[in-house]
């Protein structure tokens, strides 16, 4: 989930600053000055662009990009501000500040690139125009608001506020997906002249109200459609079950399936009421003179990307940039090797031989270790202790985060007598955070820890927090006056409203409207400077008040020994941090984060710096891919020091953490050096799963890309629904308590398809639901895995990545379940072919050796599925790229095997659905033959009307009869058409059986290698039962 803003408390007193001025003036090396060097801003591309923005609101905007950063650059999201500098492919730079520089427009191209092209191509092109359709309501990069009210416009103590009533289209399963955060970008583009002006919410109603889509009328004919479907469904199985096809437990599965609710793909409308502060410091004029009908004349946009994220780590980069130094230069700036040096702790200048005597305590320690590390982790140990830039990689379950919270807590014991600085903990994600902080807590219970930031999902971590242990609070001061500008704007919108209202009747109405705006410019300069004044004041006030909040937490900070946060969190607390001191950081999963925003990690305060991670695991986030094509952009500090620098660096390769058999998918990707601890062999591996603990369900029906351009897969969420359920279903009939559903994770490759998982096991509260992405670092007992992607066209998006496959198949313990179109990831990627190959020697693939488990699950899944398309009014279309015929479960061949009673019963009910759907076509037929027979009366009537009046001329009558020719040819092949259709139906079942016949002799002179009587004996009971049904 995205950071939220923290809360503020609220004082309307500018004389409280009086409180903080000894505490300002009592604090030294302040870590930011009110004359900061400006980061060099060009000019904006277009002239027509400059002319429109005022001198006097260039100013403001500058001290906004030179002192703190609010809001979005707006011109960024139309062109790149200056020349963006790709990355040589050496890291040897000019200098420093180049470095920086480089890396700074990087971080904003990340974010801004992607929507800028998603906005080019769908909004600001003259021939483009957002229809009004649910479909195109999401693009690539934002989303479309498609109904909102502006419901009060006030300027208030946080400025300018837009109160917006929302209405947004998506599908139910999406709701958690689409609710506003504080911090996110709302755009508002003019549908005429494609101006855009930009604002961010500040507050939401965290009570949205959920409403049907569908208008009354179309519930009602909806709702009949379904009841008539519902009634042709059971009185098919009504005529079976009186002949006694099926047994009873059978019909009851059938029963419970029909009677089975499937809403998640419902439009439905998600209605939110959310706080929108404008960016008074851009050039806002034309929006305040149009303020009145912004309903009507502008587009409402917010970006997929959160922008909170990004705001941090710029401001940060802002503050970095005046430390003028960067750590361990020759290795980041100059792309060298560099020397393995001992870090440079400052205690160390105290007196000659305090080197010499911390490497012996170092020695000590490391042997205190040796009963509780193994071989590489005892190496990883010494390396780290000694090195004052190590890297060490930790594939999966060798125990990274093990080792580094106890070299955590060694480098505490190391420096105790010397420094009492905290050491600074990092991780990109909470939960790797917390699981790290959790460890240190085991090794001493006693331990004095500061946890930064308020997004965790563990409760005994709650206590670490500032809030938890009583740091001090953030305070937001504002100025004075604001009222007095509001009065001027209400009673300009009032006015303006009066003054629309009268226009539409006005016979002049162009001329009336030009003069109109022009008296409105007018009285917006007056008071739009009044506002930019205030917002301006409010920033500086705000910079004061978070320097000195900053200071303050400095402070309080100081009697902790170890100080734990998110990337995020150190970008907002950089200035407190510096104000520490730490020479201490440990980077948890550094491969996972951009170097554009690790950089500021590397400040002078860094003598020792220790990063944990694998490369061969996720790599960092790049949506836009030309990025990484054009600039040579998206590698890790941590990936890039090992590939260019060539550093020296540890490898841990013994795994505690899975079953051998679950191990082996892991040796493809690290070789034969991955080994197994004694450990792993003691654990029982999860037969409910197969014998060995790994089972792979192979299926080819179809992927769905949703509107957010994400992908679901339904069948694969019905599969994983009844697999969950059954496993419970074993062990109760067992009476065994081995599994829970805390024991049991379900993993997915894209996001939709974690949230329609989540909604479909939505009374399975403790069952962890996540996309690999999320879950790398973490480990469960049992894992199922959802691949998605399956689709005619081959298409494998990036569940052919290595890096993925290798964190998706490494994070059970016992039990992996994997479920996917593998047939057809192989045909893309090599790694997908080792993988199917060793699940075939393992005996653990569908289709080989299948568990009776999985034979009761495919049936019934595959019956769901089918039904829930019939439920639609539509047959199933899904085809099978490989076989090209009817979607199936395991190998093409097994396609037409195996006649049960679910088959049987969607075969009749197929049928009888075309019955029905023939019936309204020959009904239509019918009714087009009858009015050709009118229109050929009419015809001959109008010839005997010429031909006795003599009126008209031969050609005229010639014509007529040609048109009469034509009429009599298409009644005669829609006559011939309504006989075809006729004998369709009365022939349908033979001609399905001789396609089956036709469809099991190729399957038989293909598969040769089966017993011919076993093959004849299928094909013979097929025909039979085809027959029967007839």
């Amino acid at each position: 989930m995205p950071h939220k803003n923290n809360s503020y408390s609220t004082i309307n007193n500018r004389n409280i600053f009086q409180l903080f001025q000894q505490e300002s003036n009592s604090l030294q090396n302040s870590s930011t000055d009110d004359d900061n060097d400006e980061i060099q801003n060009n000019s904006m591309e277009s002239e027509e662009e400059q002319s429109s923005i005022e001198s006097d609101s260039n100013s403001e905007r500058e001290f906004q990009s030179e002192n703190y950063i609010d809001f979005p650059d707006m011109n960024l999201f139309q062109n790149s501000k200056g020349q963006v500098l790709p990355i040589p492919e050496d890291y040897l730079f000019n200098d420093s500040q180049t470095y920086q520089k480089t890396m700074n427009k990087l971080e904003q191209e990340r974010f801004f690139k992607t929507i800028r092209h998603s906005l080019r191509e769908n909004v600001f092109k003259e021939t483009n125009k957002l229809k009004n359709k649910r479909e195109e309501s999401t693009y690539d990069s934002f989303q479309w608001i498609q109904e909102y009210q502006v419901i009060d416009i006030e300027f208030n103590q946080n400025g300018l506020i837009l109160i917006v009533s929302a209405s947004m289209k998506i599908q139910r399963y999406q709701q958690k997906q689409w609710e506003t955060l504080p911090n996110q970008i709302m755009i508002f583009v003019n549908k005429q002249s494609k101006k855009y002006f930009v604002g961010k919410i500040v507050t939401s109603n965290q009570k949205q109200q959920i409403l049907p889509f569908e208008s009354k009328k179309q519930d009602e004919s909806s709702l009949q459609k379904n009841e008539n479907l519902n009634l042709l469904i059971e009185n098919t199985l009504q005529k079976q079950i009186d002949k006694k096809i099926a047994e009873y437990e059978e019909i009851q599965k059938v029963k419970n399936i029909l009677r089975e609710n499937n809403e998640d793909f419902d439009i439905i409308n998600l209605n939110q009421t959310f706080e929108i502060k404008m960016n008074v410091l851009s050039d806002i004029k034309e929006f305040l003179v149009n303020i009145s009908q912004i309903n009507k004349n502008y587009i409402l946009l917010t970006p997929h990307e959160y922008w909170f994220q990004t705001q941090q780590s710029l401001n940060c980069q802002l503050k970095f940039a005046q430390l003028k130094q960067i750590q361990f230069e020759d290795q980041t700036v100059n792309g060298q090797k560099g020397e393995s040096k001992f870090p440079q702790y400052s205690f160390l200048n105290w007196g000659d031989g305090l080197e010499k005597s911390q490497i012996q305590l170092i020695k000590k320690e490391i042997y205190k270790k040796k009963d509780l590390l193994d071989s590489y982790q005892l190496e990883a140990l010494q390396y780290a202790l000694n090195n004052q830039n190590a890297v060490i990689q930790g594939p999966p379950g060798t125990g990274k985060t093990f080792l580094a919270s106890h070299i955590i807590h060694t480098l505490q014991i190391l420096k105790n007598k010397f420094c009492n600085k905290p050491i600074l903990i990092i991780s990109k994600k909470n939960i790797s955070l917390d699981q790290l902080l959790q460890n240190l807590e085991k090794i001493d219970p006693e331990i004095k820890l500061l946890r930064l930031g308020y997004q965790t999902d563990f409760n005994e971590m709650k206590k670490y927090t500032v809030q938890g242990q009583g740091g001090p609070l953030k305070f937001q001061i504002y100025e004075e006056g604001y009222q007095l500008i509001d009065k001027k704007l209400q009673s300009y919108l009032k006015r303006n409203q009066y003054q629309d209202s009268q226009s539409v009747n006005n016979s002049q109405l162009d001329e009336s409207v030009h003069n109109q705006n022009f008296i409105k410019e007018q009285e917006i300069e007056i008071f739009l400077q009044e506002m930019r004044s205030y917002e301006q004041s409010n920033l500086k006030n705000y910079v004061e008040q978070e320097r000195k909040h900053q200071q303050r937490l400095s402070r309080f900070m100081k009697k902790f020994q170890f100080i734990g946060m998110t990337l995020t969190g150190y970008h907002t607390y950089f200035e407190a941090l510096q104000l520490l001191g730490a020479e201490i950081i440990v980077v948890e999963e550094a491969s996972e984060i951009n170097e554009s925003e690790f950089f500021p990690i590397l400040t002078p305060n860094v003598k020792h710096l220790i990063q944990f991670g694998d490369h061969q695991q996720l790599k960092p986030l790049i949506r836009n891919t030309s990025l990484i094509r054009e600039f040579n952009y998206g590698m890790s500090y941590f990936e890039r020091l090992i590939k260019v620098n060539k550093i020296d660096y540890v490898t841990l390769y013994q795994q505690k953490r899975m079953r051998p058999e679950l191990a082996n998918f892991t040796r493809l990707f690290y070789g034969n050096k991955y080994k197994d601890d004694k450990v792993v062999n003691q654990r029982s591996c999860a037969t409910e799963l197969s014998t060995v603990g790994v089972y792979l369900v192979p299926h080819t029906y179809s992927d769905q890309r949703m509107s957010e351009g994400s992908y679901v897969n339904q069948f694969e969420v019905y599969y994983i629904e009844r697999l969950v359920k059954k496993i419970f279903e074993i062990k109760k009939q067992n009476h065994k308590e081995k599994y829970e559903q805390k024991n049991i994770t379900i993993l997915s490759m894209y996001r939709s398809q974690k949230e329609l998982i989540q909604s479909k096991l939505k009374n399975l509260v403790n069952i962890q639901i996540f996309t690999v992405d999320e879950f790398q670092g973490n480990e469960n007992d049992i894992i199922i895995l959802s691949c998605v992607r399956s689709n005619k066209n081959n298409e494998c998006g990036f569940v052919t990545q290595p890096h993925r496959i290798n964190v998706a198949f490494s994070r059970a313990k016992i039990g992996l379940f994997c479920i996917g179109n593998f047939e057809m990831y192989s045909k893309k990627c090599q790694k997908w072919q080792e993988i199917v190959k060793l699940s075939l020697n393992q005996c653990s693939y569908g289709g080989i050796n299948q568990m009776p488990l999985y034979k009761e699950i495919d049936k019934l899944t595959q019956f769901q599925f089918e039904v829930n398309f019939y439920r639609k009014g539509q047959q199933q279309q899904n085809i099978c790229n490989l076989c090209y015929q009817k979607s199936h479960i395991g190998f093409c061949y097994q396609a037409h095997q195996d006649i049960t009673f679910y088959d049987h019963f969607l075969k009749i009910f197929e049928h009888n659905f075309q019955n029905v759907q023939q019936e309204k076509t020959l009904i239509a037929d019918d009714q087009q033959e009858r009015q050709i027979n009118l229109y050929q009366n009419l015809n001959i009537s109008q010839i005997n009307n010429y031909e006795a009046a003599n009126s008209e001329s031969q050609s005229e009558i010639d014509q007529l009869l040609q048109n009469m020719e034509e009429k009599k040819e298409d009644k005669n092949i829609n006559q011939n058409k309504i006989q075809n259709r006729k004998n369709e139906k009365y022939f349908l079942i033979d001609d399905e059986k001789e396609n089956s016949f036709q469809s099991s002799k190729k399957q038989k002179q293909k598969f040769s290698k089966k017993p011919k009587k076993q093959m004849l004996n299928q094909t013979q009971n097929l025909s039979i039962n085809q027959n029967n049904s007839k």
